[in-house]
């Protein structure tokens, strides 16, 4: 498990500097900036991935806890680098409070689309975090 969320983590960070190759590539053009923000977005949530993972030998969980919390960490950041990240700077869906009134509007269906993925990240990422400071308690596993 502890393979697989590094290979998640290193598989997100290289599409991390794809995004960053986009971003630079839209100098000048109005999402120039959404697709840098899925950039850096896409290095931290792999950062954060690597971290799960080296914690994951320190953590006392049951089986059932780890495959949650492997479970939690890999979607989550598929769905924020992929839905939110790629879709959201193709579409131009910039939050209000990043960019208020720069970009225009977007379809009906394409804010459910990102208010579904806002949703879905905010859930397993706390997930997330519950799990390891779940698992941080007490003594280590043996």
């Amino acid at each position: 498990m502890q393979r697989d969320l590094f290979r998640h983590a290193f598989v997100i960070l290289f599409a991390a500097f794809i995004l960053g190759l986009v971003a630079g590539s839209m100098t000048g053009q109005p999402t120039a900036r959404l697709w840098l923000a899925a950039h850096i977005t896409g290095i931290l949530v792999s950062l954060l991935l690597v971290a799960v993972g080296v914690v994951l030998p320190h953590l006392n969980l049951s089986d059932g806890q780890r495959r949650w919390l492997f479970r939690f960490a890999v979607i989550g950041n598929w769905i924020g680098l992929l839905v939110l990240g790629v879709f959201g700077s193709a579409i131009g869906a910039a939050a209000p409070i990043a960019s208020p009134a720069a970009l225009p509007p977007i379809a009906a269906w394409q804010q459910s689309v990102i208010s579904g993925a806002i949703a879905s990240v905010t859930v397993t990422s706390f997930g997330t975090v519950v799990l390891v400071l779940l698992g941080l308690r007490g003594d280590p596993p043996r």
